[in-house]
């Protein structure tokens, strides 16, 4: 097994076992894994040891495994959460580390630590603005909970796991048009009167109706956002996008990135099917293809790692050959911070994951194992080019 083939089936396994998707036999796998490097042992051992180790230990535990009997080991779900979200898993100048950081707090020695201001630059939130039909604006985030909003007879609900909900009464004969945004830093999740399910990503929008009326179900969307569509089969699900492409659906889990400064517009389908028509041009998606929308063409990718594309939601970015400059994208809307290049761009690509909950200091840290450098200026992360 190739270092990036490696690190995609750690990413694979990881997002199934977040989701509570994973196999049995996956998730003796990551636990029996993870085992390894309990208590304190990993904070003794060398990156070059710990390399070593991890190859080992993959090998070992892929042969016991997957060719014999299932032996019984048990571990506390929280526990290996709270291990998750200070696990950095990063393929750097073609080496592969396992970094285990079990102070969050613990002061960081890199170069670009010794900067106070940026030590105080924390994770992004759940948290958004909702747009009523009225022009009126809520702040919703982890304090907000209970009826924020009345329209007509359907009520605006926030849970108080953060989700927002919308309970139509059955007499309601208007639907209203809101729109929730994310701001960098931002996240949000969404459940729609007719159970569809929305996660934002930073930096997104969706327009949507308080409820769905007539013969079709339809959204606008910026950003990206995750969804999973409730099926009705007399009301198909159609999504908008910024840059004039629409998805249609019946009942389908797809993720759609429309960020203006990425890339290229990228639909990617999870579960179901759905029907993708940019510029007069129509593509039809199988589950584990990404129809990828550049200079008015729709190129379709067979056989993507869905879980790499969807990672934001699970909590980690999940980086597959991504350029340097990628990264400091994704950084900049989920820190809300500027990213300045002085001098050329350095030229470099990652691999592997890192827990959204880190704090940035700690991800310039493992970037700087790859020989980049960085200087903090408030809200600003200039790359240098040393």
């Amino acid at each position: 097994m190739t270092p990036n083939e490696k690190l995609e089936y750690f990413n694979s396994l990881l997002s199934k076992y977040l989701d509570n998707k994973a196999t049995p036999e996956e998730i003796d796998f990551i636990e029996k894994y993870y085992q390894q490097f309990d208590n304190d042992q990993a904070d003794s051992l060398s990156r070059e040891e710990i390399e070593q180790h991890q190859e080992q230990v993959l090998s070992n535990l892929r042969t016991e495994i997957f060719q014999s009997p299932k032996k019984s080991f048990s571990i506390s779900r929280n526990r290996w959460i709270g291990w998750a979200a200070a696990i950095f898993i990063i393929l750097l100048s073609g080496t592969t580390y396992l970094l285990l950081n079990r102070n969050p707090g613990k002061q960081v020695t890199s170069e670009t630590s010794k900067n106070a201001n940026e030590s105080n630059i924390g994770p992004g939130t759940n948290k958004a603005f909702i747009t009523l039909e009225d022009g009126s604006k809520i702040l919703l985030d982890e304090s907000t909970t209970g009826v924020i909003a009345q329209q007509g007879k359907t009520q605006v609900v926030q849970l108080a796991s953060g989700e927002v909900v919308y309970k139509k009464d059955e007499n309601a004969d208007k639907p209203y048009t809101n729109t929730i945004t994310t701001p960098r830093g931002g996240k949000y999740q969404l459940t729609l009167a007719d159970g569809t399910k929305f996660w934002m990503n930073s930096e997104s929008s969706i327009t949507y109706p308080t409820f769905f009326s007539g013969t079709s179900r339809r959204v606008e969307i910026s950003g990206e956002v995750y969804f999973e569509v409730a099926k009705n089969e007399k009301q198909p699900f159609y999504v908008s996008m910024d840059d004039g492409s629409e998805i249609r659906v019946l009942g389908t889990h797809f993720n759609v990135n429309t960020h203006t400064d990425d890339e290229a517009v990228a639909a990617t389908l999870l579960e179901g099917s759905i029907l993708i028509t940019h510029n007069h041009k129509t593509q039809f998606l199988k589950p584990g293809q990404q129809a990828e929308i550049r200079d008015n063409v729709i190129a379709i990718h067979n056989n993507v790692d869905t879980s790499h594309v969807v990672a934001w939601k699970n909590g980690y970015f999940s980086f597959n050959n991504t350029s340097l400059e990628m990264v400091m994208k994704q950084l900049a809307r989920w820190y809300d911070v500027n990213i300045i290049y002085e001098g050329r761009k350095p030229q470099k690509k990652f691999w592997g994951g890192i827990s959204m909950s880190s704090t940035l200091s700690q991800v310039l840290q493992v970037l700087e194992e790859s020989k980049v450098k960085f200087r903090v200026e408030d809200k600003n992360i200039i790359v240098l080019n040393k």
